[in-house]
């Protein structure tokens, strides 16, 4: 019979062993800190998960606590996020914080027989953990070398199971690719008989046809390689920049050049219903996701831009997992909420604009200034080839600056036009 069960021997807190039954085998674990194979989740300015090079999100759950053995920890009703190459926990409340496993010290993932092809509440899923120790110790204790995924509400933990045996032994399988260095003799370098006659022309055609095939395939080859590359770069653009982040005032142009790498490179794991449900977590993570994203951009773009513009080039940095208008929006409002560095406006013109929290009307009324320090007056058009800005959102910027005295304007036949504003100060 199949189960699924911890067996503790009696004065197990004392005791050398614990003795884990899953499916039809016994294993002997020695009883070390389950928690403390768990490091500190390394967080991204917009409160994201840093990604290592070549990881992808895999499954996303909300509502999930975390058990040492039976014991329950302060990690709870969060969101799980299973990687393929990691186990990431973040906490739901504005200041987020997280924890990671990394899958190389994962035995195995169990279920109770009872639950699986059914959605159930309170369901859960076992962890076994490999006996090494690692001196991490998030939790000063345990008595036990597994840990317990809760999940609070109606989860598929059949479907979840299927998802983390699958990403456990891809895993497991690349670890052991890239361990050993394969030898093998290129049948292309083996010496071939020639023939003569209808034979050889038949011969010749067989040859034609595999090099076109060979030549299709390294195509594929080569383009798949150059995808992984793209993301591999992304993941090491968005690392050093974040470590340049935390150094002197010196690597701030070097930090802002990786950014800008960064943006033209995309986005390389994309946040979609697929990979993070639906409903309001989805719609989370899409905005920090965003404003991590647009940090960047914004910083190009003089802090403001309007929303098509940011949609515009959010979706073409997305590649093929393209986002909805109403998915952006809605996504874009979180903002402030979230207390994201990021923040959504909607101008007295009715205009929707993403703007950097540091933005303020002063940085353009310099660049206004000097503008018109050089020439007569100052239009909207004027404005936006000077700073590759489109012309509403300049028009904007100009009529904000006006309704804080900096500027005056003149409408009339000629257009909307600028002038300094020399009562300024009297």
């Amino acid at each position: 019979e199949h189960t699924d069960r911890w067996n503790l021997p009696a004065g197990s807190a004392e005791s050398d062993s614990l003795h884990y039954t899953g499916g039809l085998r016994k294993q002997t674990i020695n009883p070390r800190r389950t928690m403390n194979r768990f490091t500190a989740l390394p967080l991204t300015e917009a409160q994201t998960p840093l990604m290592l090079a070549r990881e992808e999100g895999i499954v996303s759950e909300a509502g999930v606590s975390i058990l040492d053995g039976e014991t329950r920890t302060k990690y709870s009703s969060g969101t799980l996020t299973l990687t393929t190459h990691r186990l990431l926990w973040m906490s739901s409340g504005s200041e987020r914080s997280g924890i990671q496993l990394d899958l190389k010290l994962v035995v195995e993932f169990t279920v109770p027989s009872g639950f699986f092809g059914a959605l159930s509440l309170g369901s859960y899923m076992t962890v076994a953990l490999h006996s090494i120790p690692v001196s991490n110790p998030i939790q000063p204790s345990s008595l036990a070398n597994y840990i317990k995924l809760s999940f609070a509400g109606r989860t598929d933990v059949a479907k979840l199971k299927k998802a983390a045996d699958t990403t456990l032994a891809n895993f497991l399988k690349t670890a052991a690719e890239t361990s050993t260095t394969p030898s093998a003799q290129d049948p292309a370098a083996l010496p071939s008989l020639q023939y003569v006659g209808i034979r050889g022309i038949v011969q010749r055609q067989e040859n034609e046809l595999k090099k076109s095939e060979q030549d299709i395939k390294s195509a594929f080859s080569d383009l798949k390689s150059l995808m992984d590359k793209a993301k591999d770069m992304v993941a090491l653009v968005q690392h050093h920049s974040a470590k340049a982040k935390t150094r002197t005032d010196s690597a701030k142009d070097d930090s802002d050049e990786l950014q800008q790498f960064a943006v033209s490179l995309g986005i390389s794991a994309p946040v979609t219903r697929e990979s993070h449900g639906t409903g309001t977590r989805y719609i989370r993570d899409l905005a920090h996701q965003l404003a991590e994203f647009l940090i960047p951009v914004l910083a190009k773009y003089g802090g403001m831009m309007t929303l098509p513009d940011a949609y515009c080039i959010i979706n073409r940095a997305r590649g093929t997992c393209l986002l909805s208008p109403e998915d952006m929006l809605q996504a874009c409002e979180l903002f402030s909420s979230l207390s994201l560095p990021v923040k959504y406006t909607v101008l007295p013109s009715g205009v929707k604009v993403v703007q950097s929290q540091a933005y303020t009307v002063d940085e353009i009324a310099a660049v206004v200034r000097a503008l018109l320090e050089t020439r007569p007056f100052l239009s909207a058009a004027d404005l936006a080839v000077h700073q590759g800005h489109s012309i509403t959102l300049c028009r904007e910027q100009l009529l904000a600056l006006e309704r804080a005295g900096h500027v005056c304007r003149d409408d009339s036949i000629h257009g909307l036009l600028f002038y300094s504003n020399r009562f300024a100060g009297h």
